[in-house]
C-alpha cells in the first residue's frame, strides 16, 4: 500500500513539474511544429507578431495570407527579422505622431 502511494505521489509530482517546464503541456504557443521561413510578401493581409510570454516561451510570428490561412513565421529567420523591425518602425512612428498630436492641443 505504501510503495503504490509513493509512487503515485511521485508520478503526480514529477507529472506537474513536467507540464510548467518550457515546452511542457502548459505552453499556450498559438505556433506549433514547423515553421516557415519565409513567404511571399504580396500574398500578406495581415502581421501579427508576439513577444515571450509566461504562457509561451517563444516570439511568435503569425502570418495571415490573402487567402485566409495562417503561417507561423520564423522570427529568428532573415525574413521574420525583417517584417518584425518594420512592424516596431511603423509602431514608433505612429506613437510619435500621438505625441506630437497631443502637445499641440
Amino acid at each position: 500500500m505504501r510503495t503504490a502511494t509513493l509512487i503515485l505521489f511521485c508520478a503526480t509530482v514529477f507529472g506537474a513539474g513536467l507540464a510548467h517546464s518550457p515546452g511542457g503541456g502548459s505552453e499556450k504557443c498559438q505556433c506549433r511544429g514547423n515553421l516557415m521561413q519565409s513567404v511571399r510578401i504580396k500574398h500578406i493581409q495581415k502581421l501579427q507578431g508576439y513577444p515571450k510570454t509566461v504562457f509561451c516561451g517563444k516570439t511568435e510570428l503569425i502570418v495571415t495570407m490573402r487567402n485566409g490561412k495562417t503561417k507561423c513565421l520564423n522570427p529568428d529567420g532573415k525574413q521574420g527579422k525583417k517584417l518584425l523591425s518594420k512592424k516596431e518602425q511603423r509602431s514608433n512612428r505612429r506613437s510619435q505622431k500621438e505625441v506630437r498630436e497631443e502637445e499641440t492641443k
